[in-house]
């Protein structure tokens, strides 16, 4: 079985009061990682990278005034105790929500999502 890995990249522009939604395709897959490109961004924005519909999965969330990054999200292996450090990718099946309260007014960034089918 072959993977192939694919990119998806939304741009998010917020609005003149810091706030912003913005949402990627449907994506059907394992979710490799997350990048940030900070674009115009001049202070304290944090992208909140959920799953739209339920169920919610909380992905991610980094503040993209910090610089370009690329994070690679994963999520606790279900019955796994506090310490025991077992993390799988998330699959999903939906579109990725990235939200924004009180960032940066009136700036715009990019998030790109990896993900293999």
């Amino acid at each position: 079985m072959s993977t192939c890995l694919r990119r998806v990249d939304v741009v998010v522009p917020i609005d003149g009061t810091g706030a912003a939604i913005a949402y990627s395709p449907q994506i059907l897959g394992h979710v490799k990682a997350i990048g940030y490109k900070k674009g115009n961004v001049n202070a304290a924005t944090t992208a909140a990278i959920t799953t739209k519909n339920s169920p919610i999965a909380a992905l991610d969330s980094y503040d993209v005034n910090a610089g370009d990054a690329i994070r690679y999200v994963r999520a606790a292996v279900v019955g796994s105790a506090a310490g025991d450090n077992k993390w799988c990718e998330f699959i999903v099946d939906d579109q990725i929500e990235i939200a924004v309260v009180g960032g940066a007014a009136s700036k715009t960034f990019t998030v790109q999502i990896y993900y293999s089918n």
